[in-house]
């Protein structure tokens, strides 16, 4: 007889993860406090970085959409397809978590060289995260996503929902392919309407909302973005204050393969301990050409 597989054990962070705004907030205040040490260059080094920010993401909005053309992206989206040609896109889904969203790549092959790397420490665009966070941030995730049809119920992140791992953050999303609202767009709601809604529900991160909850918190749902246009469009959005779901598909043989980066701080839920022992990045800092690029990778 197989015995069953043990909870894994959840760091004291966890139950201020899952909590509320407020809770969360007390604690990366605390956290701030705690681990001044490390987060000095941080701090120091983000107001003349922030000056190259290829967009201003504001505090209200929590996003910032870049129309396609405006990043020079060829490379990437090469190398998008690439992985995609190469995946077993099957076995992946059949071992998901998720089946209908699955990440393409091993993110442990990842060089500096790897044009989704290049991408992710460039300058203008860690800046941008960077002006946001009011810290040099740490690129924690890298990796192309391909998303599918894979049944009518809305499951996990097909409904809304807030990121947990960080109070705020910034992921780059970047359409590999064009997409329309037809094939799954991530649509999400401005970070202050959804501060509103969070209120009005009592949200706890990890909860998940459905279209009728937050449309009766703000009166419709006419605030919704999709993230939807042709190859190259890039949005930069805080996803632990927007609420947000993608993949449901009206198009039952369609597919979306987007790109995603993922900026946090020391401060994230992610980091119970020092980042700098489990930042994902952190083994290529050897080869870093300079001290923010090392900051990003974490292992600083």
């Amino acid at each position: 007889m197989n015995k069953p597989k043990s909870a894994k054990a959840k760091p004291p962070s966890h139950a201020f993860r899952v909590s509320t705004d407020e809770i969360r907030l007390q604690y990366r205040r605390e956290r701030a406090a705690e681990i001044h040490d490390r987060l000095e260059r941080r701090l120091r080094l983000a107001p003349d970085l922030a000056r190259d920010a290829v967009v201003t993401v504001s505090r209200e909005d929590g996003y910032v959409i870049l129309p396609a053309g405006q990043l020079e992206l060829d490379a990437v989206l090469a190398a998008s397809h690439g992985a995609l040609a190469s995946a077993d896109v099957a076995g992946k889904q059949a071992e998901a978590h998720k089946a209908f969203l699955i990440s393409l790549a091993d993110q442990s092959a990842w060089t500096l060289e790897s044009p989704i790397l290049q991408l992710g420490l460039r300058r203008e665009i860690v800046a941008a995260a960077a002006a946001y966070l009011g810290m040099v941030p740490i690129l924690q995730y890298a990796n192309f996503m391909y998303s599918s049809h894979t049944g009518d119920e809305l499951l996990k992140s097909q409904l809304y929902h807030c990121d947990s791992d960080e109070a705020e953050q910034i992921k780059v999303f970047v359409l590999c392919d064009e997409v329309t609202p037809a094939t799954g767009p991530l649509t999400f709601i401005p970070a202050d309407r959804s501060q509103l809604v969070r209120d009005r529900t009592g949200y706890r991160y990890k909860t998940r909302l459905t279209d009728l909850d937050v449309s009766d918190s703000l009166g419709g749902l006419d605030s919704e973005v999709a993230l939807t246009g042709p190859s190259g469009t890039t949005a930069f959005i805080d996803t632990s204050r927007c609420l947000h779901y993608g993949s449901r598909f009206q198009d039952e043989g369609a597919q979306r393969l987007v790109l995603m980066l993922q900026y946090v701080t020391p401060l994230a839920f992610l980091y119970p301990d020092d980042h700098r022992s489990t930042a994902r990045f952190r083994h290529l800092n050897s080869a870093s050409p300079d001290e923010v690029t090392a900051l990003v990778l974490g292992a600083q």
